[in-house]
């Protein structure tokens, strides 16, 4: 399974604004160390998209498995609904129409897995976490002019920060290579620069712990659950889509200025981002409605019944 064309796109034009800061640092034979990292794991997403695969369409367990797994991805659908809709062991057979391309439908599949919000490029070897728990922080290099630089060096997993992982795979794989990321190291000097989480990176480190809880647990269902417990869990749900939603527009504007000082204001990834940040925007307000007409219809919930509010339009 590929990651879709025009996500593809979206993900290249963020690599514009997080950018590796010189072509010379990486001569040819780096390119083949750095990959399309996942923020939260792969594995985990597939895992509450079959959980909420397995439940029957338009009641509240398939609601809050369905946002669930649009929360963990960092996906924004305009046709949300559909998925709600789709039958038991039929999710996979619906069409999205996501914030990256509004233009086109691409099969859910093919699209959960592969959110540029979930992504970020990063070495393959800078550390290991993301092979051990569910979170794998997208942290940068923070230069003067607001201009954010991936950390590809390795320096903060390193044992010794003067031959940082990376630094020494280079030299291995190429010794010119290593010769000039060395270089390019001491020159910019990047231990001395100030390294942070992307907005969106800090927004799920924020409630990483409780994702991991939900993660455990995500394949229990609303069945025989308190009306009042209900209404806790998607009043919480609401709380994490809106700082994520939050966090997500911080995301693109951080880009957008860092792509403008790096690069020029008239750069086509601009429009691109500006693109995806309006939808994002739209379709999370979409989503944050939902869940607030959710809420008032939950009163009385004493079963995992269907919604009773009226259903309207996608």
């Amino acid at each position: 399974m590929s990651m879709p064309p025009e996500a593809f796109q979206l993900y290249l034009h963020e690599c514009a604004g997080i950018m590796i800061r010189e072509a010379r640092e990486t001569e040819g034979s780096l390119a083949s160390a750095i990959q399309k990292r996942h923020k939260i794991r792969h594995t985990d997403l597939d895992a509450i998209f079959e959980a909420a695969n397995k439940l029957d369409a338009d009641k509240y367990s398939r609601i809050y498995m369905i946002f669930q797994l649009m929360l963990y991805a960092g996906a924004a659908y305009r046709n949300f609904k559909e998925l709600i809709a789709a039958p038991a062991n039929g999710l996979g057979n619906v069409y999205v129409l996501p914030h990256w391309d509004i233009t086109n439908t691409y099969k859910i599949t093919t699209a959960y897995p592969y959110e540029p919000m979930n992504l970020f490029p990063g070495w393959s070897l800078t550390n290991l976490r993301n092979n051990q728990v569910m979170l794998d922080p997208h942290r940068v290099i923070l230069y003067p002019s607001n201009i954010m630089a991936t950390d590809l060096c390795g320096v903060d997993q390193s044992a010794n920060p003067s031959t940082p992982q990376g630094l020494k795979t280079a030299s291995i794989l190429n010794p010119k290579d290593g010769q000039a990321t060395r270089k390019k190291l001491n020159d910019d000097n990047p231990s001395t620069r100030p390294r942070s989480n992307t907005a969106y990176t800090q927004s799920l480190e924020l409630i990483e712990n409780t994702l991991e809880l939900r993660l455990a647990n995500i394949r229990k269902s609303l069945v025989h659950t308190k009306t009042l417990e209900v209404k806790n869990k998607f009043q919480k749900l609401r709380t994490e889509l809106q700082s994520t939603t939050d966090a997500g527009v911080q995301h693109y504007q951080a880009l957008i200025e860092s792509i403008t000082n790096n690069l020029n204001s008239q750069h086509p990834a601009i429009a691109s981002i500006n693109s995806a940040q309006k939808n994002w925007q739209i379709h999370r307000a979409k989503m944050i409605e939902y869940i607030n007409e959710c809420l008032s219809d939950i009163n009385g919930f004493d079963k995992d019944d269907v919604v009773s509010m009226p259903q309207g339009p996608h």
